[in-house]
C-alpha cells in the first residue's frame, strides 16, 4: 500500500523528534479495515500514541460517502476526548459546505484550496478582497489551513513546464514562487500544505519558508503562467475538476502587486 510505504519510514525518521513536529493525516480506511483498525494502524506505523491533526472529507447529503465520513467525524471527536487526536479538521472545496459542518461540529481547523491561480472563490468577486473566509474562521476560533499551493495534482506538472520555459534566471523556481505567493497573500494562513516528493522539493519548501520575500521576477513568472493557463488549463483538468476554472484569477498588469 502507498500509505504503508510512506508512513512506516516516516514513523522511523520522525520518532527521535516526535515532540517537535506535528503529524497530519487524512482519515480513510483501506482493505476492508474498520475505522478503529485503521487508526490503530496509523499509531503503529508512526510509532506514537496520538496523532496531532486528523481530517476527514465533508460531502453533501447526495454523495455516496456522506454517511461514512460523518461517522468518521463523530469518532474522531470521541478520539479527541480520549487524547488520541489533538485536532480534528475538514478540507473544503465549496464554501457552502462549511455552514453544514459548523452547525454540527466544533471544527478545530479548515483546509481549503489557495494558490496563485485558483483562489477567486475565497477572495470574493475582487482580487483584493481576501477577508471573507479567513476572517470568518478566525472569529469562530478555527485554524486557517491552505492546500494545493501549486494548483493541484493535474496542473502542477504543466505549470512547472511553463515555468521552465519562462524562467530566464536559474534562481527563479516555480515552487518557491508559488509558496511565497501564499505566504505574502495577506490571508496569514496558520499552515500551508505542500507537496514534497524529492529532496529538492524539501529544499524549495524550506527556502520559501525562511526567505519569504517575493521578488519581481517571481511575480512576473506566476503572471506569465496564468496568461498561458487561462487558455489551456481547462484541457489539462479532468471533467470532474473543470469547475475549478470558475475560481481562476485573471492575469494582472505587470505593475500590479500580487499581495495585498
Amino acid at each position: 500500500e502507498l500509505e504503508c510505504y510512506q508512513y512506516e519510514p516516516m514513523g522511523r525518521y520522525l520518532k527521535p523528534i516526535r515532540k517537535n513536529i506535528h503529524i497530519s493525516l487524512s482519515m480513510k480506511t483501506y482493505d476492508g479495515r474498520t475505522f478503529e483498525q485503521e487508526f490503530d494502524r496509523y499509531l503503529k506505523l508512526f510509532r506514537t500514541d496520538y496523532i496531532d491533526m486528523v481530517r476527514t472529507h465533508a460531502f453533501g447529503p447526495d454523495h455516496p460517502q456522506w454517511a461514512s465520513h460523518w461517522e468518521f467525524a463523530e469518532k474522531l471527536f470521541r478520539y479527541k476526548e480520549k487524547g488520541l487526536v489533538r485536532a480534528v479538521g475538514m478540507p473544503f472545496h465549496d464554501i457552502e459546505d462549511i455552514a453544514i459542518v459548523f452547525d454540527t461540529y466544533p471544527m478545530d481547523y479548515v483546509l481549503f484550496p489557495y494558490n496563485f491561480y485558483h483562489n477567486i472563490c475565497w477572495l470574493g468577486e475582487k482580487e483584493d478582497n481576501f477577508d471573507s473566509l479567513p476572517v470568518m474562521l478566525r472569529k469562530r476560533g478555527v485554524g486557517v489551513m491552505t492546500m494545493k499551493a501549486f494548483a493541484g495534482d493535474y496542473l502542477v506538472r504543466p505549470f512547472s513546464v511553463i515555468a521552465r520555459n519562462f524562467a530566464n534566471d536559474s534562481d527563479v523556481r516555480f515552487a518557491e514562487a508559488a509558496l511565497r505567493y501564499v505566504i505574502n497573500s495577506g490571508i496569514n494562513a496558520d499552515c500551508t500544505y505542500t507537496g514534497m516528493y524529492t529532496l529538492g522539493h524539501v529544499y524549495e519548501n524550506i527556502g520559501a519558508f525562511y526567505n519569504p520575500e517575493m521578488n519581481d521576477e517571481e511575480k512576473d513568472l506566476l503572471n506569465k503562467i496564468k496568461q498561458v493557463a487561462q487558455h489551456t488549463a481547462k484541457n489539462w483538468l479532468p471533467d470532474h475538476y473543470r469547475w475549478l476554472e470558475n475560481w481562476a484569477q485573471k492575469p494582472v498588469e505587470k505593475k500590479t502587486c500580487y499581495s495585498a
